[in-house]
């Protein structure tokens, strides 16, 4: 579906033009050999210095970081229906175990999560390398004696609130790569200009290209700033928090683990 949005993407923009000239089809492709020919050009100035201030403003952790996500454009959502059935079932089984037969019986799970027979059982969780650690040190904490719901709440809260921020920040720094874009654009509409007008003698026939050739800039640079956030920063911040109306499974982790502790103290 990622897939089939951008392409529906280019197909309203060019359509919304083809209807526009009235379904002219020869002079519309006589326009878009016109663009075609000029974006190579206006794409390496705009893309080209846009991608050189991403590289020079961010560190290569966040770079290769947003690379990363570009596979994400052929992968579904980032959790699906069955995996928090999953989740609640393993919570639940963990917790159950913790209830009837102590810490000790879930020592050994805790300490080697990735070897555990019960959260073998749940092979969606175990293989989630970060929502396994991030339940395990919090039962840790709980199992040792620390089991207030206060002080739980507060690490959970700053730990949550780190690994978002840490997740979204490839999506806000191409959005401050996207938000200059349309500067670019100009820049390569001027240096069109410059061109064409160091060739005023030519007829107006080759005039009007040239000035055509420049525009596809400035309609490249804005064009590409609401096409780049489509692309990466509503599929990185997807990805990383699927929808922001919903809980994410650390989320769900977090407050059960809180009310578990506290459930611990009340008993």
């Amino acid at each position: 579906m990622k897939l089939l949005g951008i392409a529906m993407v280019f197909v309203c923009t060019y359509g919304g033009l083809l209807i526009a000239m009235g379904f002219d089809v020869p002079k519309f492709m006589h326009l878009m050999n016109g663009i075609l020919a000029a974006l190579p050009g206006e794409f390496v100035i705009i893309m080209g210095c846009a991608f050189c201030a991403f590289i020079i403003g961010n560190s290569m952790d966040t770079v290769k970081y947003t690379a990363k996500y570009l596979g994400a454009l052929t992968k579904p959502a980032a959790y699906s229906k069955e995996d928090y059935v999953e989740l609640f079932s393993m919570l639940y089984t963990v917790f159950k175990l913790a209830r009837t037969k102590g810490w000790l019986a879930l020592e050994p799970h805790i300490e080697n999560p990735h070897e555990s027979d019960l959260f073998a059982q749940f092979p969606t969780f175990q293989h989630n390398h970060h929502a396994i650690v991030f339940f395990c040190d919090y039962l840790r904490i709980i199992s040792l004696g620390n089991d207030s719901p206060f002080e739980i709440e507060g690490l959970l809260d700053m730990e949550l609130e780190t690994i978002e921020n840490h997740e979204g920040h490839p999506g806000h720094a191409v959005q401050h790569m996207a938000d200059g874009i349309p500067a670019l654009g100009i820049v390569a509409a001027v240096l069109g200009v410059i061109k064409t007008m160091s060739s005023i003698n030519e007829p107006p026939e080759i005039l009007g290209k040239m000035i055509g050739g420049a525009l596809v800039g400035t309609f490249l640079g804005v064009w590409s700033l609401n096409l780049i956030p489509i692309l990466f920063v509503v599929l990185i911040v997807g990805t990383a928090h699927p929808d922001p109306a919903s809980l994410t499974p650390m989320d769900f982790m977090g407050i059960l683990i809180q009310l578990f502790s506290t459930v611990v103290i009340a008993t």
